[in-house]
């Protein structure tokens, strides 16, 4: 079942001002009983209400960890990239009539388009020229030293690894996000009962609902609440702007 983010925030307000108000103020208390509603029942919705709270919180964590690693990722790769481009159009230039040093360096044609394709044509440009003593000489003269070859190819194994990081927490949300609809799932459907229950109870005393969150002094507040996940056998609850 999904949620919005403004049902995920009221569904928490109803659970923690109707279960705990009913835990509390002596005349709810007594009454709501009568409904099956005794301490140890309410406790227990109150416990799920506590595991709401704390799924909603750990998704809204590991939402913040996935925009922080994937702006990290952007910037150490538009880093690695500038870095790169500028040797590969240098030696271009200055290569362009010794086809064999070009070829060797992987510098003909245009760089790949993919992420991952591109890590490893860069990868291979530094490792080549690293690696070939006869490679280094030619490039040396144009001021590239192999301790800045080194460095390029850091930046890219830097932004493998940051790549890494942020498909992990890309994950990690999705996971949270999981659990966290999973138990306001259980939450919404036990206080749709709930909320029932004391729609029920106090039908000839609609203003104690008013103590519990449930706006009865309106008109139509004796309209049975429904679980929109069970009309007509189908789910008809809102996804629209889900989170």
């Amino acid at each position: 079942m999904k949620f919005t983010r403004l049902e995920l925030v009221k569904t928490l307000e109803e659970a923690r001002i109707g279960v705990r108000n009913s835990l509390t103020i002596p005349i709810i208390t007594g009454r709501v009983i009568n409904q099956g509603y005794d301490e140890t029942t309410l406790k227990g919705l109150d416990s799920l209400y506590q595991q709401a709270e704390l799924k909603f919180m750990e998704k809204d964590k590991s939402y913040q960890d996935k925009i922080i690693a994937g702006k990290e990722f952007r910037g150490m790769f538009k880093k690695a990239y500038k870095y790169y481009m500028k040797y590969i159009k240098l030696l271009r230039k200055a290569l362009w009539e010794d086809e064999i040093a070009m070829e060797s360096l992987g510098i003909f044609g245009e760089r790949e388009r993919t992420k991952t394709g591109w890590m490893v044509q860069a990868k291979e440009f530094y490792n080549n020229a690293i690696n070939n003593p006869a490679l280094m000489e030619k490039i040396s003269r144009f001021a590239i030293t192999k301790e800045k070859l080194e460095n390029g190819l850091k930046l890219i194994t830097d932004v493998e690894a940051s790549d890494d990081f942020q498909t992990f927490k890309n994950g990690e949300s999705e996971v949270a996000t999981f659990y966290r609809n999973k138990v306001f799932t259980q939450l919404y459907r036990r206080m749709l009962e709930f909320k029932q229950a004391c729609i029920n109870e106090f039908e000839e005393d609609p203003q104690l609902l008013e103590m519990i969150g449930i706006p009865a002094l309106t008109e139509g507040y004796k309209r049975k609440t429904t679980d929109p996940t069970t009309e007509n056998g189908t789910n008809s609850h809102s996804s629209e702007g889900t989170v």
